[in-house]
């Protein structure tokens, strides 16, 4: 699975669940972390394999309650 293939998956699962723009913040993210992660170095397939499943990401993120802030959930993680 590619980067966009990923993040395709990622969006399909969280808009079953929440509204665009909440799911679009974390699809954000998830774009972004995956390539600063190549800016390291890291291969884009490593990067994809090191997340794992994006239904499940998704699935955590809903569970969670990820959608109910207007802020990024993300915010304070150091990545």
């Amino acid at each position: 699975m590619d980067k966009q293939e990923f993040l395709k998956k990622l969006s399909e699962a969280l808009r079953e669940s929440m509204d665009d723009r909440s799911a679009y913040e974390h699809i954000s993210y998830y774009s972004n972390y995956i390539d600063e992660e190549i800016r390291k170095g890291k291969s884009e397939q490593d990067v994809i394999e090191a997340l794992g499943n994006p239904r499940l990401i998704a699935k955590s993120i809903i569970d969670r309650g990820g959608y109910t802030s207007s802020e990024s959930s993300y915010a304070t993680y150091d990545t």
